[in-house]
């Protein structure tokens, strides 16, 4: 609490404030390596390709769509985003093409 009040007159009093302003950068490091580390053993690899662009945009959009400052809101809102990207849109994408040869060929079903 004196480190956050006041880290100057802290270190003047011999607390050491180095140690706990560390915590959450070793934290934010171990983190991201250690769900690196799962995902790369979880797909048998980790290759440049699986990494485009359209990663970076769901995990964006996770993370507007959830909230920057709360984690309930963010695990809810990667849940809604991957729900949608893994099951409705595919089913979405079927429909449509379905339509596509229905209106081509409307005698292609008999």
């Amino acid at each position: 609490m004196a480190i956050r009040e006041d880290e100057l007159a802290a270190n003047q009093m011999g607390i050491i404030s180095s140690t706990p302003n560390c915590w959450p950068l070793r934290w934010a490091r171990v983190s991201p390596a250690s769900a690196g580390a799962f995902y790369g053993a979880y797909v048998s690899g980790i290759f440049p390709s699986v990494f485009d662009f359209s990663v970076s945009v769901i995990v964006l959009c996770t993370i507007v769509l959830g909230g920057l400052g709360n984690i309930n809101g963010a695990i809810f809102g990667s849940m809604v985003i991957m729900v949608t990207d893994r099951l409705i849109l595919p089913s979405f994408q079927r429909l449509l093409v379905g339509l596509q040869f229905a209106s081509i060929d409307p005698g292609h079903g008999r």
